[in-house]
């Protein structure tokens, strides 16, 4: 556990977060200035010796002293980040010796039964011969007590019991996701858990071919005890599918959302006004090289939708009946708008955000690493207006795009430093500070919404005098343009036939 770097400053060798030491005897400090104190412990340094890493776990307004706590300490290995785990003793303190030299990184502490979990940031550079005190407050934890029941309302022992710190509707949504805490029920089908943050969390329950139908989930407040609550668990099975396309050759990486109909809508009070019982959770995997993927599990009763997406093809929607044990489903080519975008040099552009305003809604894309961006499932569009913007190469506005059942491409260019400035004066020629200043572009067509202009739609379309009286409009489109001034108590000054480039003087008049 070393770092090549026996010219470190040793100014560094005393690490103070929240409260911390330096030393042996070193007192307690707040004060990030008393770091200056590790100089009279330079003489202590010992390449020879270990460095001692000794953190202290307490509980927030509180005497307690947190054990059975486990720690995890990220450090540095010749710029290898790597990974210490360490258990608090009944005093609240863990013990760990490093290699001198040794960079530390960061320290994470895991649940525990009265304490949440925390982490901190913790830079430092660990010499031999010496001991580096960390105190770590965390916050209070919360519980949650309650009981798994089958179909038939029966206590089911043994059932595995799940907590997750997300919103179901997160947990809902990933492929995959590490549990926070987890628990056994008890023979009378009892479960306990501890460690539970502030925040959001979801409950689940699974045994012996059995799924969580109804699991409770909400918002914990801190440090609070919620009781009887109630698992329930239906038998469930596995459906196995396979998605294809329309020559019946098998697609790969397809995103297979699997879940019952109004599952976000359907929920149940419990007797605590922030937690509800909420229905089962939805399957989220991917379709393999051959095309197979596998649902993990599906509740006997219920029918199922399952949502199918990928890029190459339109998103497609199939059922599964109560019941079933497999499933096909096949794609069709998507109707798509491709491109690159590039700056005004030919160099690609990445995280540039794009808008494809379509009659139904606005879709948004980024650019990728390459430039490339793509927009699918166009089958319901005849024509289209695109908005590109980056913050720093510009803004376009391009269309209509015709789309009219065909894939089309279209490259992108921004152009940066397109703009409009000027100045803003009274009937004697003084500048004006803080006046109201907006743009508009010509609409590209009649029937175009004022609020799809670029300058709306990103909202930079106002701006006000700065202390000269000047005003600036950057990152703008090609287009012709109308200035309006607004000063208070004097009628708004209108500037038309404004283009790209234009520095003006406006005058505002009695």
């Amino acid at each position: 556990m070393r770092l090549n770097k026996p010219a470190l400053v040793v100014l560094m060798v005393c690490l103070t977060i929240v409260l911390g030491g330096c030393g042996d005897n070193a007192p307690s400090v707040t004060d990030v200035h008393n770091v200056s104190s590790a100089k009279e412990n330079a003489d202590k340094v010992d390449a020879l010796k270990p460095a001692v890493l000794e953190i202290q776990l307490l509980l927030r307004d509180s005497e307690r002293k947190v054990g059975g706590v486990k720690v995890d300490i990220q450090w540095d290995d010749s710029s290898i980040p790597s990974n210490t785990s360490a258990w608090s003793n009944k005093d609240g303190l863990v013990h760990v010796e490093f290699e001198h030299g040794s960079q530390l990184l960061s320290v994470h502490a895991n649940p525990g039964n009265y304490s949440a979990p925390g982490s901190i940031e913790a830079p430092a550079v660990l010499f031999g011969g010496l001991t580096h005190s960390i105190e770590m407050v965390l916050s209070p934890a919360g519980a949650l007590y309650g009981t798994v029941y089958d179909i038939e309302g029966l206590p089911v022992a043994g059932a595995k019991v799940a907590c997750y710190f997300h919103s179901p509707e997160f947990v809902d949504n990933q492929e995959e996701l590490k549990v926070d805490v987890f628990t056994t029920s008890d023979d009378q089908g009892r479960f306990a858990l501890g460690g539970i943050p502030a925040g959001p969390f979801i409950l689940e329950g699974a045994f012996e071919k059995q799924m969580s139908v109804w699991r409770p989930g909400g918002m914990m407040d801190e440090g609070s005890s919620y009781r009887d609550l109630e698992i329930f668990l239906e038998p469930a099975h596995p459906v196995y599918g396979q998605a294809i396309d329309q020559n019946d050759g098998p697609v790969a990486g397809v995103r297979i959302v699997a879940g019952k109909p109004n599952r976000r809508k359907n929920r149940r009070s419990t007797d605590y006004e922030n937690v509800f019982n909420y229905g089962t959770r939805s399957s989220v995997t991917r379709s393999g090289d051959d095309g197979t993927f596998v649902i993990s599990a599906v509740p006997d009763s219920q029918g199922w939708n399952v949502n199918a997406r990928h890029p190459d093809f339109a998103q497609t929607h199939v059922v599964i009946d109560a019941g079933q044990i497999d499933v096909w489903v096949e794609l069709k080519e998507t109707i798509s708008l491709t491109g690159v975008v590039s700056d005004g040099d030919g160099t690609v552009l990445h995280n540039t955000q794009l808008w494809l305003l379509t009659d139904e809604r606005d879709v948004s894309v980024n650019s990728d690493v390459k430039g490339y961006y793509k927009f699918s499932d166009l089958h319901n569009v005849d024509d289209v207006y695109l908005i590109a913007h980056h913050p720093q190469h510009g803004t376009a506005l391009i269309g209509p795009v015709v789309i009219a059942g065909e894939s089309q491409m279209l490259d992108v260019s921004l152009i940066a430093g397109q703009s409009i400035s000027g100045k803003v004066v009274d009937a004697d020629g003084k500048p004006m500070a803080n006046v109201g200043v907006q743009i508009k572009g010509a609409l590209p067509r009649d029937n175009f919404s004022e609020s799809r202009l670029p300058e709306r739609f990103l909202g930079v379309d106002s701006s006000l005098t700065n202390s000269s009286g000047e005003f600036v409009f950057d990152n703008l489109y090609n287009n012709e343009f109308e200035i309006i001034v607004y000063s208070t108590g004097k009628p708004a000054v209108f500037k038309r036939g404004v283009k790209i480039g234009d520095v003006l003087e406006i005058k505002v008049t009695e």
